[in-house]
């Protein structure tokens, strides 16, 4: 079986590889910062429904955000999450008040989120990966 093998000049290459680099950087970019926004928007969506903690003031629904992505050398990140204080002991339960008498039992609202928002964000980084290799 023939085997055809087409040579590139090196700049050529070169410049294909730096191009590369960018848009693949860019494509990291914009999962992360979109990913946020729909975790945000799904955590947010979340609250009040089922055994999620129920709406009241509305300052924990508030509290959820993302920081905007950072960008490493190798990496790019984002903080995100809630930012009550009481934010922790309603997704996961657990003993509070004077005492310690009050047993909260699990109010889940970030991990269906998270369950909900992953295919999603699986799909948008497969599709922006390919947009960015194929130039």
């Amino acid at each position: 079986m023939p085997v055809e093998l087409k040579l590139l000049r090196l700049d050529d290459l070169q410049a294909w590889i730096d191009g590369s680099k960018l848009r693949v950087a860019e494509a990291a970019a914009m999962i992360v910062e979109r990913g946020a926004l729909l975790f945000v928007a799904a955590v947010k969506a979340e609250m009040g429904v089922g055994s999620a903690p129920q709406v009241r003031s509305g300052a924990l629904r508030r509290s959820v955000r993302a920081d905007p992505p950072v960008m490493g050398p190798t990496q790019v990140s984002v903080r995100l999450g809630p930012t009550m204080i009481y934010s922790r002991i309603q997704e996961l339960g657990g003993v509070t008040g004077r005492d310690h008498r009050t047993h909260l039992k699990p109010r889940p609202y970030v991990k269906p989120a998270i369950e909900k928002t992953a295919p999603v964000v699986q799909d948008l980084a497969r599709d922006l990966w390919n947009a960015a290799l194929k130039g």
